[in-house]
């Protein structure tokens, strides 16, 4: 193997998430040798001398780039091409052919595999250069958009104070779930809880307190429960959640023992460290026919009468 090694590569990449990976692969040592040195400035280089060496790689380190000769022994570069393009993980990796193939049919198949590019040889260096340096331009700019729509989708369904599902990715989640009901019959619980006496706390410590307060009730939320358990904040100190897979007696039983550890937190704020509890009312949906909201309501009447009942308790609406 030539150019650098693919450990030392991987290890360094906490250092230059800035430098893109390039991956030559190349049974000749002389044809990687000339490549790696040419690219050299363009990124960490990456190489490998056949097939099954270049898949391999190109699933542990993700490249942004590779170069991939067609002539190699064993498994040719279109049968790498077209396992790399049939993985999901490496199939938008761009690939560019690098080969002494000439024939119009060589480079339409190599194109019709996923291909963005075919490079003749023997080559000018320094077109090879500009072909490379705009292929991984673009890579980039491909991946700067797809990063910059992930934020934008995080930020369009997360509350921005504590991190959880905003109310309407909340209830797009709870359609979701709805329809599984439908199709397999089981229940799941709703919950609505509502942090006690929250508007004391601002009023206490200020407002900077009560987001302390929020956020790491949230944060604990999501810790205790498990992963499959969908948590959103639907306004103010008011909180949801639901409970795929739970039937009322597992439900009123889950949120009771997240009620009494919430109550238990001892809350790190600017103003010193504050306790708070929180009033909780659970319903199930069992019906195909039900819906979020009326489901919701139906909590949120729960939640009504625990707060009614003294705060700092757990009510089933079944129960009312």
């Amino acid at each position: 193997m030539t150019g650098t090694d693919s450990s030392e590569i991987l290890s360094r990449g906490s250092r230059n998430q800035h430098r893109q990976k390039i991956l030559i692969v190349d049974d000749a040592e002389a044809n990687l040798m000339i490549l790696s040195n040419l690219l050299a400035e363009e990124g960490d280089v990456i190489s490998a001398t056949d097939g099954a060496q270049a898949i391999s790689l190109a699933n542990s380190a993700l490249p942004d780039l590779i170069l991939l000769d067609v002539s190699m022994p064993t498994m040719d570069g279109y049968e790498v091409c077209r396992r790399l393009k049939s993985d999901i993980r490496t199939r938008d990796i761009p690939i560019v052919f690098v080969t002494g193939r000439t024939d119009d049919d060589d480079q339409e198949k190599g194109l019709s595999l996923g291909a963005i590019d075919y490079i003749l040889k023997p080559y000018s260096p320094l077109i090879v250069l500009a072909r490379i340096r705009n292929h991984l331009a673009l890579q980039k700019a491909h991946r700067d958009l797809k990063l910059a729509n992930q934020e934008l989708t995080r930020l369009a369904t997360t509350d921005f104070l504590t991190g959880v599902w905003n109310r309407r990715r909340f209830m797009e989640l709870g359609e979701a779930e709805l329809a599984r009901v439908r199709r397999s019959g089981r229940n799941f619980g709703v919950v609505m809880m509502d942090v006690d006496h929250f508007k004391s706390v601002n009023d206490t410590y200020g407002h900077d307190a009560g987001d302390a307060v929020l956020r790491a009730l949230a944060d604990a939320c999501v810790d205790r429960l498990r992963n499959v358990d969908i948590v959103g904040r639907m306004g103010g100190e008011e909180f949801a959640l639901i409970l795929p897979e739970t039937d009322p007696q597992g439900a009123k039983l889950t949120v009771e023992r997240l009620r009494e550890y919430l109550g238990q937190m001892a809350i790190p704020t600017d103003s010193g460290t504050l306790s708070v509890t929180v009033s909780a009312g659970v319903t199930t949906v069992q019906d195909p026919s039900d819906t979020i909201e009326a489901a919701l309501k139906r909590a949120d009447e729960a939640l009504y009468k625990a707060k009614g009942s003294g705060r700092n308790r757990t009510v089933a609406y079944e129960d009312i």
